[in-house]
């Protein structure tokens, strides 16, 4: 597809990202939400899902600013802290509140819009709120304390949430349900954007957590029915799950049209599977785990494991061997994990990680090493997908515990997902649970 469609400022920038036109499936998925259709966008991890909505999205929001628009250079909570108090320059009802389920898929999202469309403002809450506050600069009293810093960071923050000065949001559902309902405390509006997205909505639906903080998101913003809701993610086989998630979402969103990509269901066939059995000699693998990297010495690594712990040994196993190797866990600041991140891309060719670094980050690796498999057959889709990305070969080596061998029998190029699926359902002895994420239908009418 032609991108002529768009703005000629979007065009230029898309190409300087190397987008020079669009596939079946991404057409598709843009003019639905152009059309203003509640639209689920499913397709392959890699298959620029994300890419499709930053793009029709962005299209959107430029339709009133000038032809030549303003670039802005900083878009701080102190910027849209200030642009708060001063006035108000967006009409009612704008924008886009995007719900993503980690910080790190956050800035991602938040780079997409910053390359595309430089020229909207964007808001991007932050679970780092001490140090946000510090540059905030709210007070000269150098002797407040980490607390105080705290409270007074998430007052700016949830001020600054205010579709009157932005035009896009990015948070996850745990900030964002804080943050509405601080706004409520304060007296103040609740955020009423015009377009709702959520992305990963597998791992948002799946997850008790996220889904109860966006069914209380959900229940607080007016009209929520009326609002445009873009849903993007994967969602592996229906017939898994119970109930169907089809069900639910046709259920909660009004003519939601489905984008499906043609190879939706199917194991990607660019990818190469290297299965590593383990018994009682060959107990953790670590030998084996050692002996890939160092034998593909050129190449760069995202390794999988199930628990801080083991991640740690391989860190430390790796970097033994003189292998520069960067680490992200769940206890880690943003910060911290950024920093990581950061020597992954410049340094380190290897990346060890929990399932912080399983969800729509582009590493550009050529490996990836699950070396433990995950509780979750979505997780492990999501896993495998940080290989192989646009069509590119991606080659995945898998540890295997004596019972769980049948899998390698499974995991085939252009191979059906579904038998995945079943062998964790005959593992786990039930039905993988999908949670509703809107405790209100907002299928029910309701007056302006």
């Amino acid at each position: 597809m032609s991108l002529t469609q768009f703005r000629s400022e979007i065009l230029k920038n898309a190409a300087g990202m190397g987008v020079k036109s669009l596939t079946s499936f991404q057409t598709k998925a843009v003019q639905s939400i152009l059309n203003q259709q509640n639209t689920a966008i499913l397709s392959q991890p890699g298959s620029g899902k994300s890419l499709s909505y930053v793009l029709a999205l962005s299209q959107m929001l430029s339709l009133n600013i000038n032809k030549n628009p303003s670039i802005y250079t900083e878009s701080s909570l102190n910027t849209l802290f200030k642009a708060h108090q001063t006035s108000k320059i967006k009409p009612p009802n704008h924008g886009a509140l995007i719900i993503v389920p980690t910080q790190e898929l956050s800035l991602e999202i938040y780079k997409y819009f910053r390359l595309i469309a430089p020229w909207l403002n964007i808001g991007r809450t932050n679970s780092s709120l001490p140090e946000v506050a510090k540059s905030i600069n709210f007070t000269n009293d150098d002797s407040i304390n980490e607390e105080s810093i705290k409270q007074q960071s998430f007052h700016n923050l949830a001020l600054s949430i205010d579709w009157g000065v932005i035009d896009i949001l990015i948070s996850t559902p745990s900030i964002l349900s804080q943050i509405v309902e601080y706004r409520i405390a304060i007296n103040e509006s609740i955020i009423n954007p015009k377009t709702i997205v959520i992305d990963e909505m597998d791992l948002i639906l799946e997850e008790k957590s996220f889904s109860n903080s966006l069914s209380r998101v959900f229940s607080l913003i007016e009209h929520c029915n009326k609002k445009h809701f873009i849903l993007s993610g994967s969602l592996y086989p229906y017939s898994a799950f119970s109930p169907s998630p089809a069900s639910i979402l046709e259920k909660n969103f009004n003519n939601l049209k489905f984008v499906v990509s043609d190879d939706y269901n199917k194991i990607p066939e660019n990818l190469v599977f290297k299965f590593y059995y383990l018994n009682e000699t060959k107990q953790s693998g670590m030998s084996e785990l050692i002996e890939i990297v160092e034998k593909n010495y050129n190449d760069r690594f995202v390794i999988f494991g199930a628990y801080i712990s083991r991640c740690m040994d391989i860190k430390n196993s790796l970097m033994g061997k003189g292998i520069g190797t960067s680490i992200l866990l769940g206890d880690m600041n943003l910060e911290e994990r950024i920093e990581e991140q950061m020597d992954f891309f410049k340094k380190n060719r290897v990346l060890v990680s929990i399932d912080i670094a399983a969800r729509g980050i582009e590493y550009n690796a050529s490996h990836v090493v699950i070396y433990n498999l995950p509780k979750n057959p979505s997780l492990l889709v999501n896993r495998i997908g940080r290989v192989g990305r646009n069509g590119k070969k991606g080659n995945v080596h898998i540890f295997l515990n004596q019972n769980e061998n049948e899998i390698s029998n499974l995991l085939k190029p252009g191979e059906l997902w579904e038998p995945v699926f079943k062998f964790y359902l005959s593992k786990n002895k039930q039905k993988l649970k999908v949670h509703n994420i809107l405790d209100v239908d907002i299928n029910e009418s309701s007056d302006d």
